[in-house]
């Protein structure tokens, strides 16, 4: 029989706090990153299927009118478009449901990136002050050296500094609030960067990017429960309808732009805010939809 070891297994390698943040904040923004892509597609996508559909039914119509027309192939046509359509809107729908429902995900995700970043941050500004104070120290025995030296010879020494304090404060070494710090360059040119951990800067970064998808996921929650004053209005409006584009504006979700011409409906606009468009004559309905609305019906 094969003999079997008596020694334990070696256990696998635990990922730090900080890596196993990381690591949940990229794949909540690559989620995120998903979604929008989503969104921004169908911003342009439903457009051209709108704008598709009216053609399709128009054609249905001129061949209802011409016995020789093609009706069946038209329907057919019509048919595809509208199946296509629908699969936009409702991948738009849920990928802004989606969207909307990381708020906690990104939330957590902060969250616990700011607190694994206290222990990492603590040890490389330790290492970094084991550094920084002794430098520091030999430049303040030089600077004063100098300042002695000058003193003793009536002479000026140079001695180049690389900060310059303005402001409130003179010859100071504390910036204070009022003070404004500007750098002064080398002769030689452009100073150059400093090598720093790779980490600390995907730290920041990632915390940034979550900081930025989190405002917005609660910007589009606040827009949607904000009760915005009606704008009266004699203009058609149907909130199943198709409507034109009279002047450019944004999707206030994906800030696509909607230019001139482009056909919408409250797939791509809040019903809401499709009254208020109406109402600046921004848009103007050319389709009353399933409702089948016409001029009679009014923006509130």
């Amino acid at each position: 029989m094969p003999r079997v070891s008596s020694l334990p297994l070696k256990p696998a390698d635990q990922p730090s706090p900080l890596d196993s943040a990381l690591a949940e904040a990229g794949r909540v923004l690559s989620e995120r990153e998903r979604l929008f892509r989503i969104l921004c597609a169908t911003s342009q996508s439903i457009p051209a299927l709108l704008a598709d559909r009216m053609a399709a039914r128009a054609a249905i119509g001129m061949a209802e009118v011409h016995t020789d027309g093609d009706k069946d192939r038209v329907a057919a046509c019509l048919a595809d478009i509208e199946s296509e359509l629908a699969s936009a809107v409702q991948g738009r729908a849920g990928a802004k449901a989606a969207l909307e429902a990381q708020e906690q995900d990104l939330s957590e995700a902060l969250a616990s990136l700011d607190a694994a970043r206290a222990a990492y941050a603590a040890s490389v500004i330790g290492e970094f002050q084991q550094r920084y104070t002794p430098a520091l120290q030999q430049f303040l025995r030089l600077w004063h050296e100098g300042r002695v030296l000058s003193a003793a010879l009536r002479a000026p020494v140079p001695m180049q500094l690389p900060y310059l304090l303005t402001g409130a404060v003179k010859a100071c070494f504390i910036a204070k609030e009022d003070t404004r710090v500007e750098m002064l360059l080398p002769d030689n040119g452009e100073p150059t960067e400093p090598a720093i951990d790779a980490t600390a800067e995907k730290i920041g970064h990632q915390m940034d990017n979550l900081t930025s998808a989190l405002n917005h996921c609660q910007g589009i929650i606040a827009a949607r429960s904000r009760n915005l004053p009606s704008l009266s209005s004699n203009l058609p409006f149907s909130a199943s309808g198709t409507y034109k584009v009279l002047r450019t504006f944004n999707c206030s979700l994906t800030g696509v732009a909607f230019p001139v011409g482009a056909l919408i409906d409250c797939s791509l606009v809040a019903v809401r805010e499709l009254q208020r468009l109406v109402a600046v004559r921004y848009i103007v309905l050319v389709d009353g939809g399933a409702s089948g609305a016409s001029s009679a019906e009014k923006v509130a």
